[in-house]
């Protein structure tokens, strides 16, 4: 198989694409990259787009992630192109990347196409683009690369309860509220408010708002104060964006202090634009005392920051908001890869994916309310070692990135499974 990864720039390779890249090379395919981006960051006109891809020698299939190939659907539309299998991957919202490129006309002529393969990591966009543009996209999940994610005997916290990732910068987002216009503005600071009083305050179960729903809450509060669709599509970005950090953020805070800080261990890219500093993540999780160890990981090898998913007893993990019904996030094969277990918030898809009180450890619904419990529970039965290892084989038989492009390449010979929307029942 002679198979094209279209990339935008030359200086940054997506990590899904590298992993499925590889792939195809250990399994002995041909694999040619090419980039769109010229050095002024410019795109290639659709003349040097064409004349590259035919320096590939008639590719068999062509991948790209979200919305980078289709951008050439007049290149598609020849002939010569129609018979070539062309494979695109989303692993985050793409109703609105394709809104805010306004391609909507394109991902309808898409839909209606047998050469096009579109894969949506969760079920919730899934719905939607067959609701909006008509397309019966596929179900794909991320994995983890078996030989730099594996079990490790060097593990210099044996005892701690292990968070991996960021929190938003409070003052980064306060940055990007300043620029906004003033509707804007009271859109955010109502949601902000909400926001803040379910992450800082024990509330009733019933005037909860699930707050893995970024979108949901922008409709809520767009319903009384009718600003989004007034707004340029490059203010409506930064909304989306800040209401997203901000649900992220109440979610990764309220298990965060729901950990006794005396056994967390924090592990997060602090130097990165818009990610809390230690000294912001101390005030944000209410650690006055210093007791939670934080490790800033920014200048760490990919080694070494792969090697901290075998480190500790347990990791945990609160979902991102972009992951509404079913889109697994990039920890859940990490940890299971380096035999270590997980406690996470429960969903349909992860409860398929890995078998509950086996091979992960699941808190409910109301995850402000449960988690403790959850936590509780599961240091108690003290089988965290057993849930690993059953989490590793689990991932090896079904979860690796072979069993990726095992999936992906089954698109070509069979309809796309979500026809019908995809309705889970269950919150993240």
């Amino acid at each position: 198989m002679n198979c094209v990864f279209i990339q935008i720039w030359s200086h940054k390779e997506d990590f899904v694409l590298r992993e499925i890249r590889r792939e195809l090379v250990s399994q002995g395919h041909s694999v040619g990259v090419m980039y769109i981006a010229k050095s002024d960051d410019k795109l290639l006109e659709l003349e040097e787009f064409e004349s590259c891809l035919k320096s590939f020698n008639n590719p068999d299939r062509i991948i790209w992630l979200a919305t980078t190939g289709f951008v050439y659907m007049s290149v598609w539309d020849k002939p010569e192109w129609q018979d070539v299998q062309k494979i695109a991957l989303f692993f985050d919202d793409p109703v609105h990347r394709v809104k805010d490129q306004m391609m909507e006309g394109v991902m309808r002529d898409v839909a209606t196409r047998k050469d096009f393969h579109v894969g949506i990591w969760d079920g919730y966009w899934r719905g939607q683009a067959k609701e909006l543009w008509g397309l019966d996209s596929h179900e794909i999940h991320l994995s983890a690369d078996i030989e730099e994610f594996k079990p490790n005997d060097d593990n210099p916290m044996p005892d701690k309860i292990v968070f991996v990732g960021m929190l938003h910068s409070h003052n980064y987002i306060n940055g990007l509220f300043k620029l906004l216009s003033r509707p804007a503005q009271l859109l955010v600071k109502a949601i902000d408010d909400e926001v803040s009083r379910i992450t800082f305050v024990n509330l009733k179960d019933e005037a909860d708002i699930e707050m893995s729903r970024a979108e949901e809450l922008i409709r809520i509060f767009d319903a009384k104060h009718g600003v989004m669709n007034s707004l340029k599509i490059s203010e409506s970005r930064k909304v989306r964006w800040i209401v997203w950090a901000l649900a992220k953020n109440s979610k990764r805070i309220v298990m965060l202090r729901r950990t006794d800080p005396s056994k967390l261990a924090i592990f997060s890219e602090m130097e990165q634009l818009g990610h809390a500093n230690e000294p912001e993540l101390r005030v944000l999780l209410g650690d006055k005392e210093g007791k939670i160890e934080i490790v800033d990981t920014s200048n760490w090898h990919p080694e070494s920051l792969a090697k901290v998913y075998s480190y500790g007893a347990l990791h945990i993990q609160a979902t991102d908001p972009q992951s509404v019904e079913g889109g697994i996030p990039y920890r859940v094969f990490q940890t299971a890869a380096c035999e270590k277990a997980l406690l996470t918030d429960r969903s349909e898809a992860l409860a398929y994916a890995f078998e509950e009180g086996e091979e992960i450890f699941f808190y409910g619904d109301y995850f402000w309310r449960s988690y403790k419990a959850a936590l509780k529970t599961t240091l108690t039965l003290g089988c965290m070692k057993e849930f690993g290892m059953a989490a590793r084989e689990r991932f090896l038989e079904e979860h690796t990135w072979k069993h990726r492009l095992d999936t992906i390449e089954g698109w070509m010979s069979k309809e796309p499974e979500s026809s019908v929307p995809v309705v889970l029942s269950s919150a993240h």
